[in-house]
C-alpha cells in the first residue's frame, strides 16, 4: 500500500538518493536498538507500519538514483542472470573451499562441509560471493557462446570447402 501512495505522490527530487539513504538510516537504527517482528501487537503496530514504510520509500527512491547511475547496466545484467547464479552457486563455493583447503592445510574431508566450510575468517564471504558471481557467469558466457563459436567456424570450413 505504501508504494502505491508513493507513486500516486511521485516524490520529485533531486536529491533522490539522499532522501533514500536517510530513510534507510531510520530502520537500521530501530534495528540496532529494538527487536521488531511480524509478530508485535498493540500500541507498537503504529512504529512497525512507520518503520517499514521508511523501508520501502527507501528502496524506491535509491532504485530510482541507482537506474540513473553507470552502474544500472551492470546491476541489470547481474539480475538478468539471477537464476544462472542460483543454479552454479554450489560449484564456485566448493572451489573456493578447496582452494582454503589446500592453504590452510586442513583435512580433505572439510570439503564435505556444506555449503561452506565452518572454519572461515569473517571476511571469506567476500571470496565466495565474488568467485560465485563471476565464476557462475563465466560458465553461463561460455555455454551460451561455445555453440555460436562452433557455428562460426563450422561456417568458415564450409565456405573453405566451397572454393
Amino acid at each position: 500500500m505504501s508504494g502505491y501512495i508513493y507513486h500516486k505522490t511521485d516524490l520529485k527530487s533531486t536529491y533522490t538518493h539522499i532522501i533514500g539513504s536517510a530513510l534507510f538510516i531510520v530502520p537500521a537504527i530501530v534495528a540496532i536498538y529494538t527487536s521488531l517482528s511480524m509478530d508485535c501487537k498493540d500500541s507498537i503496530v503504529w512504529f512497525y507500519y512507520v518503520i517499514a514504510i521508511c523501508g520501502t520509500v527507501a528502496t524506491i527512491q535509491l532504485s530510482k538514483w541507482l537506474s540513473q547511475t553507470k552502474i544500472a547496466s551492470l546491476l541489470g545484467y547481474f539480475g538478468d542472470k539471477t537464476l544462472y547464479i542460483l543454479t552454479f552457486h554450489f560449484l564456485p563455493f566448493k572451489l573456493v573451499s578447496y582452494v582454503n583447503i589446500e592453504y590452510s592445510h586442513l583435512p580433505l574431508n572439510s570439503l564435505a562441509q556444506f555449503p561452506v566450510l565452518k572454519t572461515t575468517n569473517s571476511w571469506m564471504w567476500i571470496v565466495y560471493t565474488l568467485v560465485d558471481i563471476f565464476l557462475s557467469l563465466g560458465i553461463w558466457e561460455l555455454v551460451n557462446r561455445i555453440p555460436k563459436f562452433l557455428m562460426a567456424l563450422a561456417h568458415i570450413a564450409m565456405i573453405k570447402s566451397d572454393k
